[in-house]
């Protein structure tokens, strides 16, 4: 009789495998997308404090005011924020061929909440929350005295991230 070894596995030990991969994932899963939820608003404040930084260095290396305009639209799209070059009325406000530096939505992603009520900069001429750096990259308000300020953002979780203006034009995320 010739002596047969057979190789693999068999069906029940693969179905253990499965089922021990299943359970693990099961467990990961959650603990994924908690983490997916913290990330992501870290990242939305970290473009946020990134944007400041933008705008003031706009404002530096074309010598005119450069302000970011909260909850703003441009053609009829509304916007977290815009940032553009304020050269024609320092309205605060953008108008017609004024430079759009960039548009974005901290809020894209359905886990943050981004409102008005976690802003803290002063209102434009169309009633919005904004903050201008002038061209010494200096943040202001729209009277001219020195600027500042916070914008908060929540995620589902009910974790809040401020980023924070200092009237010296310093930005930290707190």
């Amino acid at each position: 009789m010739k002596n047969r070894h057979t190789q693999g596995f068999t069906v029940l030990e693969l179905i253990i495998v499965v089922t021990i991969m299943a359970l693990a994932a099961a467990v990961a899963i959650p603990s994924i997308n908690s983490y997916l939820v913290t990330y992501n608003l870290k990242a939305s404040a970290r473009n946020l404090a990134g944007t400041f930084q933008k705008a003031r260095s706009e404002a530096l290396a074309n010598r005119t005011d450069c302000t970011i305009s909260f909850n703003s639209s441009v053609d009829g799209t509304n916007y977290d924020f815009i940032v553009y070059l304020d050269n024609g009325t320092k309205n605060w406000k953008y108008d017609s061929g004024e430079t759009l530096i960039t548009t974005a939505n901290l809020s894209h992603d359905s886990s943050i909440a981004f409102t008005t009520s976690g802003i803290s900069f002063p209102t434009n001429d169309a009633g919005k929350p904004s903050v201008a750096f002038n061209s010494r990259g200096m943040p202001r308000t729209k009277d001219g005295s020195m600027g500042g300020g916070s914008v908060a953002i929540k995620n589902s979780k009910g974790t809040i991230h401020t980023v924070v203006l200092t009237p010296l034009g310093g930005v930290k995320v707190n």
